[in-house]
C-alpha cells in the first residue's frame, strides 16, 4: 500500500504543544493525547486527497468524525516517527526503509490490517515529518556524531524483494478480495468427499469464513511455499497440522475447510514461484527462520 502526499502536507502546522517543536534534534518532541486528536482530525480532513490502498479513499463519515478510526496511541506512535524521520532525512539518511518501515509493518503486526487505517496514520506521520523538516533546516548541520547516532538507532530494515507485496496482500481489503476469488473457483475443490458446490450470491455478500481465518490461511500457506521452495516436508509440518487445527479446534465445517485450504494453496504457490523467480538458493538463513516459526507454533 502506497499514498502520495507529496505537496499535501507541506503547509500543514499542528497546534501542538509541549515543546512540540524541531528544536530539540537530539530527541523527538512530546505528544500529547490532545496532539494526537488534533492529528487524527486532520487526516480525516485530507482523507478524500489520498488514496487507501489502489482505490480513491472516500471521505470520513460523521460517524469517524465522531468516533475516529484510530486510537490516539497509534497516532501518537505516526507523530514520533514522523519526527524520527524527518531528524534521519535533516541529516541527509535514508528514512523510508528504516522509521518509516518499522512503523508500519509495526502497526500491521499490531493487527491493524486495515487500509483506510493505516492511510490515516500515514498522513499523520508525513505531516509531522514535513513540519519537523522544515523546521530543522533552520537549524545548523546535522553534526557527524548525530549522523552516526541516528545510523545506529535506526539501521535499515532489510526485506525479501517480495515481503512488501506479501503485507499487502494480508491487507483487509486483499484478504477480502482473495475470499472471492476462490469462491468464484469453489467447484474446482471437495467440500468433504463432495465435489464443492458453487458460491451462491448470498455467500458472496457473506462469506462463511472470516477475515482473521482466511489471513490465517494464507499466512501458513507463505511460510508453505518457502518451506517447499527449501524442500523442507511442508505437507507433515506445516499443511497437515493447519488442516487438522481447522477441523478440530476451529470447528470448521468441510466447505469452509476448502475454501481456507485453497488459500492456503493460492498462497504457497505465490511463494514458490517467487523464489524461483528470485534464483538465488535456499539459505540456512531461510530453514532457520521457517524452524524458528514452527516451533514458535
Amino acid at each position: 500500500m502506497h499514498i502520495r502526499l507529496t505537496g499535501l502536507l507541506f503547509g500543514f502546522f499542528f497546534a501542538l504543544t509541549q515543546g512540540a517543536s524541531a528544536q530539540d534534534v537530539d530527541n523527538p518532541p512530546f505528544f500529547s493525547n490532545k496532539d494526537a486528536e488534533g492529528a487524527i482530525a486532520y487526516a480525516l480532513s485530507v482523507l478524500p486527497k489520498v488514496k487507501c490502498g489502489s482505490e480513491a479513499c472516500p471521505a470520513a463519515t460523521p460517524e469517524e468524525l465522531a468516533s475516529p478510526p484510530v486510537e490516539p496511541e497509534d497516532a501518537r506512535i505516526a507523530l514520533i516517527t514522523g519526527a524520527r524521520s524527518a531528524r534521519l532525512k535533516w541529516c541527509g539518511l535514508e528514512w523510508e526503509t528504516r522509521t518509516f518501515l518499522a512503523m508500519m509493518r509495526g502497526l500491521q503486526h499490531k493487527g491493524i490490517q486495515d487500509a483506510r487505517k493505516l492511510t490515516i496514520l500515514q498522513i499523520i506521520h508525513s505531516a509531522q515529518f514535513s513540519r519537523d523538516y522544515s523546521g530543522l533546516q533552520a537549524l545548523k548541520t546535522c553534526t557527524d556524531k548525530m549522523r552516526a547516532d541516528l545510523d545506529a538507532q535506526h539501521p535499515k530494515i532489510e526485506l525479501p524483494p517480495w515481503q512488501r507485496t506479501v503485507d499487502n496482500m494480508l491487507l483487509d481489503q486483499s484478504v477480502a478480495g482473495m475470499v472471492q476469488r476462490v469462491l468464484n473457483e469453489i467447484e474446482k475443490s471437495r467440500c468433504g468427499p463432495d465435489p464443492c458446490a458453487p458460491a451462491t450470491d448470498a455467500e458472496k455478500a457473506n462469506p462463511p469464513v472470516t477475515l482473521e481465518d482466511a489471513r490465517r490461511a494464507m499466512k501458513v500457506g507463505f511460510l508453505a511455499g518457502t518451506a517447499e521452495f527449501c524442500g523442507l516436508d511442508w505437507q507433515s509440518r506445516i499443511f497437515l497440522p493447519f488442516l487438522a487445527h481447522q477441523h478440530r479446534t476451529l470447528k470448521l465445517s468441510a466447505r469452509q475447510i476448502a475454501i481456507v485450504s485453497m488459500l492456503h494453496g493460492t498462497m504457497q504457490g505465490f511463494m514458490v514461484d517467487n523464489h524461483k523467480k528470485r534464483g538465488a538458493p535456499c539459505t540456512d538463513q531461510m530453514r532457520q527462520a521457517i524452524e524458528k516459526q514452527l516451533s514458535s507454533g
